[in-house]
C-alpha cells in the first residue's frame, strides 16, 4: 500500500498512464482489504461487489460511457494478469535459489504497482 501522500500521488499517476483511469491506487487479487483510501479506489473484477472504494466492471454496459469505463478498467487490470504473474514466477525462482522471503516484498515495492 502506498505510504504518504507523495507515494499515493505517484502510484495514481502510474495507474493513470496505463489507460487514463483516474485515482487508482491498487488492484485486488483474491482478497479484499477494506479501508479508507483518501478519495482513491481499487479495481476489482466482476466477482467483487461494487463498494465505495472498489470499482468493478459493468456486467452489461448500456451506453458509450460504460463501454469506455469497462475498456479502461480492463486495460488497467491487465497489469495484474500479465505483469504480476511474471513477477511471482521470478520471485519464486529467486526464493528457491536464495531462500529469501524479503525478495517478494522488494520487487512488489519497486514495481510501483500495489496488488492486494
Amino acid at each position: 500500500m502506498p505510504r504518504g501522500m507523495p507515494e499515493v500521488i505517484a502510484t495514481k499517476q502510474k495507474f493513470y498512464r496505463v489507460s487514463n483511469f483516474p485515482n487508482v491506487i491498487g488492484l485486488i487479487d483474491g482478497r479484499f482489504q477494506a479501508g479508507e483510501f483518501g478519495g482513491a479506489h481499487l479495481l476489482g473484477d466482476s466477482g467483487y461487489p461494487l463498494e465505495e472504494n472498489l470499482m468493478t466492471p459493468f456486467m452489461q454496459p448500456g451506453n458509450h460511457s460504460e463501454v469506455n469505463y469497462n475498456n479502461s478498467h480492463k486495460r488497467t487490470r491487465m497489469i495484474q494478469t500479465t505483469l504480476i504473474p511474471s513477477i511471482k514466477v521470478f520471485v519464486m525462482y529467486q526464493q528457491a535459489k536464495q531462500n529469501d522471503k524479503r525478495l517478494y516484498r522488494s520487487i512488489s515495492e519497486t514495481s510501483g504497482y500495489h496488488i492486494f
